[in-house]
């Protein structure tokens, strides 16, 4: 049974309201950059028009209202606060009805703030996550696959929590423009075609219907945003920095904060149409239409889909119903799939995912993420239409790299990718199953023979010759600064992936880093 909620009209951006640009009165310093308020202190914003600030010891937040009187500010552990010129550092906090003495922290194990309410000092819930850190090694090494499912179902959990404003907190985090603009620039919409989709050196331009985006929670965002990782002379620097030192392999890598934890959600469009063309949605069962070649072994956990995989190859499909009306269990249609004029889909309802309303602000981006890939699908996109979440790659930073991958079904709890989700997976997100892997120096758990464990997520896997045989980490960790050729296609064969990084920065998993980095030629380091 599918679990279905209400689903509140959801939006990529915050709305920016009017008063925002008064927090400008009286501060001195550029529009943009550094600025300093005599009684807020310094803080350092991307524009006057954005809205968001990065504080001297606040860290990033959303601020609205006139510095030289009262100001409400937005952070991702306490949603809105209230302050103001006479009050500072003492906040209100609407969701704790309660008054808050900000504390900077000395260490990363000082709390935050004081609550005069209670008494007592309010740990950051940004960094409150039932995960001990200890145990990953334990869990990296022992093979206990059941123990590694309950840390990313952990992790699940959390970042799909409901807080204030009726939004799953990961959308209250910061977005690729958000972490890698400077001085504005405007890098492009945040709704992209996947990165391992563009320039394929084969007939296809990735998986059909495929929209992906990026959120970054608060400890992610600050240790790029405080390292400068969005330049690219930061990298040349490390790279030579390294090299005096002789560092090699691992000891190359970016250590990211333990708390640090980024996303990559992937959309599908279903247009809010009566005809059933356009809301037709591929479901993967871990089980390709095409079988794999007769010189790859039989496949398992999951199936290796072979190079001509995609969603429009998947043999399974639901026909989404986009009135918001309870259907029916067993409820079908009969559409045309997969060369079948007579499928049976099952009907579901639109409000069995998550899902966003393309409006006019996000309408081109969603238009340029898949004309490459589903052309006669993009010309028909329209304000009004939906992106719903099939899937999402979970990167929480530890060591070593651990990633997980979750993708909708509409039998969420049959199978081995729903096992062990905890009872505190609700709503609609209980419709997804997971799997994930862990990274180790002992290189045992990316190649595909048998005994190591195959991960990846079919909404956004590369293609490759033959089909994928290895896993997401295998490739993401492979990401750095320093090669001549990077590319994040899975590469196999090396004894020690870490090797990679010996003429580099390795960038702990974070393609990212290497396409959104502002280039030395264009920066003013």
């Amino acid at each position: 049974m599918l679990k279905s909620v209400y689903l509140p009209l959801i939006i990529l951006t915050i709305t920016t309201l009017q008063s925002h640009a008064q927090l400008w009165s009286g501060v001195n310093g550029e529009t943009v950059g550094w600025k300093h308020s005599d009684w807020f202190g310094s803080f350092w914003s991307p524009s006057r028009e954005s809205g968001w600030l990065y504080h001297e010891t606040l860290g990033w937040l959303y601020a609205e209202g006139d510095s030289q009187s009262d100001i409400e500010i937005y952070t991702t552990d306490l949603a809105w606060l209230y302050t103001n010129e006479s009050l500072y550092p003492v906040f209100y906090s609407y969701s704790k009805d309660d008054w808050l003495n900000y504390v900077p922290a000395t260490n990363p194990d000082t709390p935050y703030w004081y609550s005069y309410g209670e008494g007592v000092f309010v740990e950051r819930s940004s960094v409150a996550i039932t995960i001990q850190v200890a145990d990953l090694a334990e869990l990296a090494q022992d093979g206990n696959h059941d123990a590694r499912r309950e840390y990313f179902w952990t992790y699940w959990v959390y970042v799909t929590e409901i807080v204030d404003g009726g939004i799953p907190r990961f959308e209250t985090w910061f977005t690729r423009d958000d972490v890698f603009s400077e001085d504005g620039v405007d890098l492009g919409a945040n709704l992209h075609q996947p990165r391992q989709h563009q320039n394929l050196d084969t007939d296809s331009n990735g998986t059909p219907g495929s929209i992906t985006s990026l959120f970054f929670n608060e400890a992610l965002t600050d240790y790029i945003r405080s390292n400068e990782f969005y330049y690219e002379q930061t990298f040349i620097d490390l790279v030579e920095e390294y090299n005096e030192e002789g560092l090699t392999g691992i000891d190359r890598a970016l250590v990211f904060p333990e708390s640090s934890i980024g996303l990559k959600p992937i959309w599908f469009p279903i247009l809010n149409r009566t005809d059933t063309t356009y809301r037709i949605m591929p479901v993967w069962d871990g089980d390709p239409q095409y079988p794999v070649t007769d010189s790859t072994p039989d496949a398992v956990n999951p199936p290796l889909p072979s190079s001509d995989n995609s969603t429009l190859g998947f043999k399974t499909a639901v026909l989404v119903d986009v009135s918001g009306d309870e259907i029916s269990d067993g409820t079908t249609e009969t559409i045309s799939w997969n060369g079948d004029d007579d499928y049976e889909a099952d009907v579901v309802s639109i409000n069995d995912f998550y899902y966003q309303i393309i409006t006019e602000e996000t309408l081109d981006d969603a238009y340029s993420a898949l004309e490459d890939q589903y052309p006669d699908l993009a010309e028909e996109l329209a304000v009004g239409d939906y992106l719903m979440l099939v899937g999402m790659h979970l990167l929480p930073e530890a060591t070593p790299v651990t990633y997980g991958t979750l993708w909708w079904h509409d039998d969420p709890d049959y199978g081995e990718y729903a096992s062990l989700r905890p009872d505190s997976v609700t709503g609609v997100f209980a419709n997804y199953v997971l799997d994930g892997t862990f990274l180790t120096d002992t290189n045992d758990s990316y190649e595909y023979d048998g005994t190591g464990k195959v991960v990846f997520n079919p909404y956004l896997e590369a293609y490759k010759a033959g089909g994928v045989a290895s896993n997401c980490v295998f490739c993401h960790v492979q990401a750095g600064y320093g090669f001549e050729d990077p590319s994040p296609a899975p590469r196999t064969g090396l004894e020690d992936a870490f090797d990679t990084f010996n003429d580099s920065v390795g960038f702990g998993g974070w393609w990212v880093l290497v396409y959104e980095v502002i280039s030395a030629a264009d920066d003013d380091q």
